[in-house]
């Protein structure tokens, strides 16, 4: 934990921190899941599965229920609210994230996320959220980066909900507590910075047919993230020229081919 914590700020590091996500809390939780459930061993015959899924099912499920606090919160309306947070529970797209043990690293973005969010909107109507409700959705926020950067898409919620949705206080509060909220961002950026990854996904850019398949599987996740936004899709390089009618179509065709994107680890 506290090795890949401090990874991007060694002085010697450059770009040479190279890993697949910065998410030291995601991996700290795993292993509480391991002295929790499993054996207490290194080997195979010393993991317990079920405790893993357990526990993701249960930060899952914890999710939801912000998800229809926060709902039932902008709507007024309970069945909405709650639809909007079963859709959220039982969306196809959530399966990967809930039952793959090392995916865990995208379940708890979303549940520190959403209750930074919560107390951020958590307010009266009519009233703008104070600098310490700011404060304590900032530090919220910051947790989410930790589990993984997928946790800077919460700040463009935020501040939307904040700048143009509640519309309470002059704007240079409104532009201050956005600028409060922004801390976390400047963190994952910041990593970003100190990481040697410049592609998604490195294995799929060996030619010849790398670029075109890295270029249709960026497209496939833009696309992805319209229905369901879990990731740093937008951060990643892309070809720039961009992508043409024949990789967006390649992009649209590549996941419904399993055998051929599974191995590629799309």
């Amino acid at each position: 934990f506290f090795n890949q914590l401090l990874l991007p700020f060694h002085e010697n590091t450059g770009k040479g921190f190279n890993s697949a996500h910065w998410a030291p809390l995601s991996f700290l939780s795993l292993a509480v899941d391991h002295a929790l459930f499993g054996k207490g061993g290194h080997d195979l015959a010393d993991f317990t599965p079920w405790g893993f899924r357990l526990m993701s099912g249960l930060y899952h499920g914890l999710c939801g229920w912000l998800a229809l606090r926060i709902g039932l919160r902008l709507t007024k309306n309970l069945g909405v609210a709650l639809f909007a947070a079963l859709f959220f529970l039982f969306h196809p797209t959530v399966c990967e994230s809930v039952c793959w043990v090392v995916e865990r690293n995208n379940v708890l973005p979303a549940l520190f996320g959403l209750w930074a969010l919560d107390v951020f909107t958590d307010v009266p109507e009519g009233a703008a959220p104070s600098w310490r409700r700011t404060l304590a959705a900032t530090g919220l926020l910051i947790v989410a980066q930790l589990c993984k950067g997928s946790g800077i898409s919460w700040w463009p919620i935020a501040v939307t909900w904040d700048l143009f949705v509640n519309r309470q206080g002059a704007w240079p509060r409104r532009l201050g507590r956005a600028a409060l909220l922004f801390v976390p961002v400047a963190l994952t950026l910041f990593v970003l910075s100190r990481s040697h990854a410049d592609v998604a996904m490195p294995p799929l850019g060996e030619p010849p047919l790398g670029p075109w398949l890295m270029s249709a599987c960026l497209v496939a996740r833009y696309l992805g993230l319209l229905v369901w936004p879990v990731n740093l899709s937008f951060l990643y390089h892309v070809s720039p020229a961009g992508p043409d009618w024949c990789v967006l179509a390649a992009g649209l065709l590549l996941p419904f081919f399993k055998e051929i994107t599974y191995p590629l680890g799309v």
